[in-house]
């Protein structure tokens, strides 16, 4: 073989290999938007019917371990979804679900010191809080004193994103049933009714399975973390 024969040999397998892998990841696309298409479609349904009956939710947060914003009440559920394009083709990327935990009464904490005023205010920052503060200062210099006024509303983000490349899809949990963020991760094909109706359940303050259900939660490979803030477009059911 001579020198010209071996490298179209060699440019022959790329081309082979680089096929294959586009492929497969087209592959991949299509069954993950499948699931997210379906998951999309219930939402909108399943937001759509909670906006009409209204169900009373009642749910109760605390604020660094002690202090608790009360008999907060479910509403405004919004479903929006976000598509990246392949190939002149669009899929969907992510569906975030989003409602709001109300109540007409609010919560006082006082802090002593410039330190903790600065952590309980950097604390409600990051859990996107709503709150005004006095400060009280000693002469005019430092913070001596903080009397935060924390507004009785918590909003609840759900969003679940598509993980092309090992073909799973995670849900994010932001501010649900407790401050903070939790994720799940599910093989693609446990979307499906069954884990979306557990979901449903978890909103609905109903018993569920939502922590257990999917191989990767019996795992342990879901994961309690901050708060992380990510933007939606399109497809908005008010």
């Amino acid at each position: 073989m001579g020198l010209l024969d071996d490298l179209k040999h060699q440019a022959d397998s790329v081309l082979v290999q680089k096929r294959a892998s586009e492929e497969d990841r087209t592959q991949k696309l299509q069954a993950s938007h499948a699931r997210m298409k379906a998951g999309l479609q219930y939402w909108v349904d399943f937001f759509k019917a909670l906006n009409v009956v209204k169900p009373e939710i009642v749910r109760n947060y605390y604020i660094e371990g002690s202090t608790q914003l009360a008999n907060l009440v479910q509403c405004d559920y919004n479903v929006n979804s976000r598509r990246v394009s392949v190939e002149h083709h669009d899929y969907i990327d992510s569906i975030e679900l989003r409602f709001r935990c109300v109540s007409s009464e609010g919560v006082t904490i006082e802090k002593e010191s410039d330190i903790l005023v600065n952590r309980l205010r950097e604390h409600l920052w990051t859990h996107g809080l709503k709150f005004e503060v006095r400060e009280i200062r000693k002469e005019g210099s430092y913070v001596e004193r903080g009397i935060f006024t924390i507004a009785g509303e918590v909003v609840v983000r759900l969003t679940f994103a598509a993980h092309v490349e090992d073909s799973r899809i995670s849900l994010t949990v932001r501010n649900f049933e407790r401050l903070g963020e939790y994720t799940y991760l599910y093989d693609a094909e446990e979307v499906g009714p069954e884990l979306l109706e557990e979901i449903g359940k978890a909103i609905l303050a109903q018993p569920n399975r939502l922590r257990t259900i999917g191989r990767r939660q019996s795992e342990g490979l879901s994961s309690w973390r901050g708060p992380a803030r990510r933007a939606s477009d399109a497809s908005t059911v008010s």
